[in-house]
């Protein structure tokens, strides 16, 4: 599904369905909607690995200062060193991009323009993740 975040004035601000929190410069309209790792799958190599949800995100990129991603790795008690960045899908093309901080729940992004996007980690070793698995 899609999403449409309509917010009034600067600030951040978290959207309860999906986790991602968006730091704006003015008034806007955010239209975002979850995406499949799938169809990006490919574009991930080794040692990187998806570190959560990838979005694609719709609105005037000069408004939205950074998003930050909410990301499933448990990190509790965690000793390697991880690095993460994110996944940007650019046409037929992509980059990893540089993240500015993490927290045990989101990683942060300075926007630098919009299209599918997603938080990916580095590391040699195996990643622990958490989250809720639906069977139907």
């Amino acid at each position: 599904g899609q999403f449409l975040l309509r917010i009034e004035d600067e600030g951040t601000y978290q959207c309860s369905a999906t986790g991602l929190i968006f730091e704006v410069k003015r008034k806007v309209n955010i239209k975002y909607s979850v995406l499949s790792w799938s169809k990006f799958a490919s574009y991930l190599k080794e040692p990187w690995t998806v570190g959560g949800p990838i979005f694609d995100v719709q609105c005037d990129s000069a408004i939205l200062k950074s998003i930050q991603f909410p990301h499933s790795l448990c990190l509790h008690d965690y000793k390697s060193d991880l690095t993460f960045k994110v996944l940007h899908i650019k046409g037929k093309d992509m980059e990893i991009e540089p993240s500015i901080e993490y927290s045990p729940t989101h990683i942060k992004w300075l926007v630098t323009s919009l299209s599918p996007v997603g938080p990916i980690v580095q590391n040699s070793e195996s990643v622990h993740h958490h989250g809720a698995v639906l069977l139907y």
